[in-house]
Order: structure tokens, then C-alpha cells, then sequence
């Protein structure tokens, strides 16, 4: 069930995303979806509700397109995999897989670490302690499937978009060779994505989870929260060195900016934060660009 309203009436598309969403909840037993909608993109829409009295969060993937769709069935996997053997930091349970396209997970209790893509304030050396304690502990979970590789795809791809210099691509490459095999990885610690509680953190929106090259989750964090919290950037350039993934971290934080910049360099001109974000991000892939020549 997809939604078909005018793309160009934002509230309309929520809408009707959301009787979507009712419609297909209420052929699940027990499911109550209430009115708070917690994320809402072209993707998915999400909201609160209750299964048989239990809090859950209820996704519906309102997107037709193949990629999306192959996402949704691989985060299905991962949450399955989590059933059969638990990985050492708190993830929501799968509770009900409907139809195809709507999800209900166990609803979580932390606050987020922050409410857009990227930090806007510094949490400070406690939760920055905190946070490389969970990174740790999702890489020491080992899925039962096979890595699915790509890395060297992905520069190629970067550097024949312009995102990624000829120089650079090249270094990328070389380092590569150097690397660790793949580990588990969440794949999109964003600060939507990290719940805190009183004594640790909590992560949600599984969809991107594979086998990904050694710290992939440190450099995405890293760049998306490092500028503004200088305490976690200290905190995970000291867990790169003593976990000697100089050379995969430079590799993912090349790559992880050069798709960053990308993606807002498709916004549109008047995007909120699209100006901002874009200065910010040509000066990491400016240090991105050091630490590769540094390593060769």
C-alpha cells in the first residue's frame, strides 16, 4: 500500500502516509497506532502506538523503489539475528512483520543524542565515554551472513561523481589493501538513531547494519558529531589508534564525506542547514584528504 498524493503538498503526503499506516495496523491484532508520528520522510513514516498494552514504534515503508525495500527485509534479518543471539548494547525487538512493508519494534525508553542529522551541541567526555563503548560492542556481534564487500566500488563511484579526487581516490585504494577484514557495523549512527539512558546508549533503525569496513560507525560518528562535541572526536581518534584502524578510518571518513556531500549538494538551494553543512563538510573532506596522503 503507497501512498499516491501530490509530492508537492507536504502535509497531504503525511496524511495520507499516515491512513496508510492505520490501515494496514489495523489488520494486525492487538495493534493500536496512536497520533505522535516520530519520523516522517519519502521514504517511511513512523509513529508510537501499543501492541497488546506493549509501547512499540510502527514503521510503514510508503517507497516503492527496489533499494528501500531490499533495506527493509535486510533490517527484518538483522532483528531476527538479534533474537537468536542478543549483541552487547540495547537494539529494539521485532515484534510483527506485516505485509511486507510495515514493521513494529519494541518501543525503546533513552532520549536522543540529538534531533537532526548532525550534533549540534556537545554532550560531553561521559556520553562520549558512553557512545565508544557501544560502537565496541556492535562490532563484536557476528552476523550469520557472509561480508557483502563493495568498499572499492564505492571510491570508484565517489571519485566519478567529483566527490572524491583522483589523488585521493587513489590513496583510498591503496589503503585499502591495508585494511582489517569487515566487522559488523550499525551503519548509520546518526544522532536520531543513538537513544542515551542514565547508564548507557541505546540504538534504533538497524536498516543499514552489515559487515562494513573497521571503523565505519567511529567515522560516521565522528563526522557528524565530532565538530561539535571536540571531547568525542578526541575520544574516537584515541580508539582508533589503539585499535590500529588508522588506515580504515581514513578510508571510511574519505568516503562517508564525499557521499555526504553529495547528498546536500542535491538539495535544494534553499534547504535549511544546506549552506552550513556543505562548509562544514568541505573542511572534513579537507582533513579526510590529509589523513590519506598521511598514511601512504
Amino acid at each position: 500500500m503507497t501512498p499516491q498524493t501530490d509530492t508537492c503538498d507536504p502535509s497531504r503526503v503525511r496524511a495520507e502516509a499516515l491512513a496508510c499506516l492505520r490501515a494496514l495496523a489495523g489488520e494486525v491484532d492487538g495493534l493500536v497506532v496512536g497520533d505522535e508520528v516520530l519520523h516522517h520522510t519519502d521514504k517511511a513514516i513512523v509513529t508510537a502506538g501499543a501492541l497488546r498494552g506493549q509501547p512499540v514504534v510502527v514503521k510503514l515503508l510508503t517507497s516503492g523503489d527496489g533499494h528501500w525495500r531490499a533495506r527493509r527485509e535486510h533490517e527484518v534479518r538483522v532483528y531476527a539475528g538479534f533474537a537468536a543471539d542478543p549483541p552487547a548494547v540495547t537494539a529494539p525487538r521485532l515484534l510483527c512483520d506485516h505485509a511486507g512493508a510495515l514493521t513494529v519494534v519494541s518501543r525503546l525508553s533513552g532520549v536522543r543524542l540529538g534531533e537532526h542529522r548532525f550534533l549540534d551541541h556537545d554532550p560531553g567526555p561521559a556520553v562520549a565515554t558512553r557512545l565508544l563503548k557501544a560502537m565496541r560492542a556492535v562490532a563484536a556481534w557476528r552476523p550469520g551472513w557472509a561480508p557483502p564487500g563493495g568498499d572499492r566500488e564505492a571510491i570508484d563511484r565517489e571519485h566519478g561523481l567529483g566527490h572524491l579526487s583522483a589523488t585521493d581516490a587513489q590513496a583510498a585504494a591503496a589503503l585499502l589493501e591495508r585494511c582489517p577484514a569487515p566487522v559488523f557495523a550499525h551503519g548509520d549512527v546518526l544522532p536520531t538513531n543513538i537513544l542515551l539512558t542514565d547508564t548507557g546508549v541505546q540504538l534504533v533503525d538497524w536498516e543499514h547494519a552489515d559487515w562494513l569496513l573497521p571503523g565505519y560507525d567511529l567515522a560516521l560518528l565522528d563526522l557528524v558529531a565530532g565538530t561539535a562535541s571536540p571531547p568525542l572526536r578526541e575520544a574516537i581518534a584515541t580508539e582508533v589508534h589503539q585499535s590500529q584502524l588508522a588506515a580504515a578510518f581514513a578510508v571510511n571518513l574519505a568516503l562517508l564525506t564525499a557521499r555526504e556531500i553529495r547528498l546536500h549538494t542535491a538539495l535544494p538551494e534553499h534547504a535549511p542547514e544546506r549552506a552550513r553543512r556543505l562548509t562544514l563538510l568541505v573542511g572534513q573532506a579537507a582533513r579526510a584528504s590529509r589523513l590519506l596522503r598521511d598514511l601512504l
